[in-house]
């Protein structure tokens, strides 16, 4: 017994829970729905009953695109990081080649048996192009956005080989 009016309020409620859906079609043509026919816009004339039609709800499979297209982004990626790191491998080479001929070339400038002018001016050049050399990776590696501790590595294999003087570059 006690159940009943709580049973009458409930059906009452969802009663009024519900809405009317009003239809009507726009002068091109297009459906318009609502649930107040005074929001209808001005040219909404009423839908026939060959426009009104049956609404057909047919299931679907998820378009496969979104799988290729989540293959293909994650494909890219690593494309991505192969060739950021092939960069830095390439960087590194250049970063210990350079190394190499600064030492090169300070001992070709110092060397005590071969210590001629030409040997002290031709070790001055070679490591003056080094530093130059050395700037422009350290710009490039700028420009092609690598990471800090990448430039850091760098910058440790080519910590000997002095940037050139202001202007120089």
């Amino acid at each position: 017994m006690r159940l009943l009016p709580l049973f009458l309020i409930v059906l009452l409620l969802a009663a009024t829970g519900q809405a009317e859906v009003y239809r009507c079609r726009d002068a091109r043509g297009n459906p318009v729905f609502t649930d107040d026919p005074a929001k209808f816009p001005g040219d909404c004339r009423e839908a026939t009953a060959a426009e009104q039609g049956n609404l057909t709800v047919v299931p679907m499979e998820p378009p496969a695109a979104g799988e290729e297209k989540a293959r293909q982004i994650i494909e890219d990626r690593a494309a991505r990081r192969q060739r950021q790191q092939q960069q830095f491998s390439d960087w590194r080479e250049r970063a210990n080649q350079l190394a190499d001929d600064y030492r090169a070339a300070l001992r070709q400038r110092y060397h005590p048996t071969r210590r001629t002018q030409a040997n002290i001016s031709e070790g001055l050049k070679k490591m003056d192009l080094v530093s130059r050399q050395k700037a422009a990776l350290l710009e490039e590696m700028d420009r092609k956005g690598a990471s800090s501790e990448q430039r850091q590595a760098i910058e440790t294999i080519l910590q000997d080989v002095p940037l050139p003087a202001q202007g120089e570059s």
